[in-house]
């Protein structure tokens, strides 16, 4: 019975280290890529993929320590389950790319394979005792509380402008609004039309050059246009909806004469069908 026992939690031992280097790397990824602005199509504002990036961080850590093990697995079953749902969703309704590497672009069908195995594993490997006491569960629970603190401050002070408020803790001269273009649904192959802002953070005036996109369908009006100090300028943007049911995320660019941000870069979302 004992080397049944201890087999058992080697196993998870095994498992929860290595669940939680796999989480450590992915939390520094989504940190990497919400400090450069970057937004994916299920989490637009950057401060969202921030506090996935802090559960992660978070539950990472926690497995890694290997603390209150029956707690961390709960704690382990629900985030990947509820990571498989996501891969599932985004899988069935076309998305092109995952959000759960950062600004590394993954097809969702293969994080909902690695999602899909990692629940599997938990459901088969369980920490010895696997009774989480209601004391575990209250420190576990504050926690989770104050890792997210910072987050809801952020929120709650920056509600107003994030992207300004990133864009100035980056000494960005420059940063557009929205970052991202939230389109909702349309028919296949229609261009919907919409305006965005670009602010200047400085005194000095610096131009919009011209603009391009990554995989095509993308327009621009207004171009080229000048950004005067401490001012922002309006340009429309035009995007073509793809054929077929499916949902996108584009990114699209526009360039300037500062040497030190030669470009700006945007996000189009939504769904067509």
């Amino acid at each position: 019975m004992s080397d049944k026992r201890e087999l058992r939690t080697k196993r998870w031992d095994i498992l929860s280290k290595g669940l939680g280097v796999l989480l450590l790397v992915t939390a520094t990824l989504k940190l990497t890529a919400a400090w450069r602005g970057h937004s994916t199509f299920l989490l637009p504002d950057p401060r969202q993929l921030m506090g996935l990036a802090l559960t992660e961080l978070t539950i990472g850590i926690w497995l890694t320590v290997g603390v209150y093990g029956s707690c961390a697995w709960l704690a382990a079953i629900g985030f990947f389950a509820g990571a498989l749902l996501a891969s599932s969703w985004m899988t069935l309704y076309g998305v092109t790319s995952c959000p759960c590497f950062g600004k590394a672009e993954l097809p969702p069908a293969l994080t909902l394979t690695i999602d899909f195995v990692v629940v599997g594993s938990l459901l088969y490997v369980r920490p010895i005792p696997r009774v989480c006491s209601a004391r575990q569960i209250v420190v576990s629970g504050m926690l989770l509380f104050f890792s997210f603190m910072p987050l809801g401050i952020s929120y709650v002070l920056g509600s107003v402008s994030p992207i300004r408020a990133l864009a100035s803790l980056r000494g960005d001269h420059l940063h557009l609004e929205p970052l991202v273009l939230s389109l909702g649904k349309q028919q296949a192959s229609v261009w919907r039309w919409e305006n965005i802002t670009i602010a200047n953070n400085g005194s000095q005036r610096f131009s919009i050059i011209g603009g391009t996109s990554d995989s095509g369908g993308v327009n621009f009006g207004g171009l080229p246009a000048d950004v005067p100090g401490n001012g922002e300028v309006q340009i429309r943007v035009g995007i073509r909806f793809p054929s077929g049911r499916a949902c996108f995320v584009r990114r699209y660019f526009l360039f300037t004469d500062d040497p030190v941000q030669p470009f700006l870069v945007g996000y189009a979302r939504g769904c067509s069908g």
